[in-house]
């Protein structure tokens, strides 16, 4: 799939004349917890002509294809990604992040991390996380549930949980995450052999509701609630941004 992946990237840059500058797995094949048949979500980072950029006309900043079999794949524009790191947009922040990365050109990987970093904002990657947890862990509710969906609410809600702690970007790989935090071996033994039950069953399967899962969430999610007050705003020079998209679109 990898090389069709490839060759799918190299078709866009031919189709719409951009150069594909990050492209990286997005959703639960980069969080670490699959189904056979989940989708490869590829998102990229693309760089117009130098030209494109000085039209008085408007181009859009997106590439959209859709979902063609399991492949959904769809980019931003280096102006528009770069605009949306200036506010820690948390979806953008992953794909920089991602620790499966299809494409990607070195030097500007490595600069889009340290810039990710430097406009982290505690408090907006947190109501991101924590919201979605809500969201999930109601779905969770019920007396069975998509394992999926469990699997969403225990990511974000530690994911919240890792940035009042921490102040930091959490990690994208779920295991990782789960690592850093003080998790009870109890809970991490259920959630492993949930994974392992996950990566043999489809998006569909539906699971008996863990009564130990349940309050482990609800705990995880009052605690950070209780402690969001705390978190920083940290000072934020968006000239960086401008002076990097000018450089990479001169290069």
């Amino acid at each position: 799939m990898k090389q069709a992946i490839v060759n799918k990237l190299e078709a866009i840059e031919n189709d719409y004349q951009v150069s594909i500058l990050l492209a990286s797995e997005a959703g639960s094949r980069a969080w670490g917890f699959p189904s056979p048949d989940s989708d490869y979500d590829v998102r990229f980072v693309y760089r117009r002509k130098a030209d494109d950029y000085l039209s008085l006309f408007s181009k859009s900043d997106v590439i959209e294809l859709g979902v063609s079999g399991t492949l959904d794949i769809g980019g931003w524009d280096l102006d528009k990604a770069l605009r949306l790191l200036g506010k820690s947009n948390v979806p953008l922040i992953e794909w920089v992040y991602s620790p499966l990365v299809y494409r990607a050109d070195p030097d500007f990987l490595e600069r889009m991390r340290q810039l990710a970093q430097d406009h982290f904002v505690p408090a907006a990657g947190y109501y991101h996380y924590q919201s979605m947890a809500k969201k999930y862990s109601e779905l969770c509710k019920a007396k069975d549930y998509k394992l999926k969906h469990l699997f969403y609410a225990l990511r974000t809600a530690l994911a919240a949980n890792w940035i009042v702690e921490k102040q930091t970007m959490p990690p994208v790989d779920f295991d990782r995450l789960l690592e850093g935090l003080p998790v009870d071996a109890s809970v991490k033994d259920e959630v492993a052999a949930l994974t392992a039950l996950k990566s043999t069953k489809p998006e569909s399967y539906r699971h008996p509701a863990s009564a130990v899962l349940r309050a482990f969430l609800q705990k995880v999610m009052d605690e950070s609630e209780g402690r969001s007050k705390q978190l920083v705003v940290p000072k934020k020079d968006v000239l960086l941004l401008d002076r990097f998209f000018k450089e990479v679109v001169r290069s």
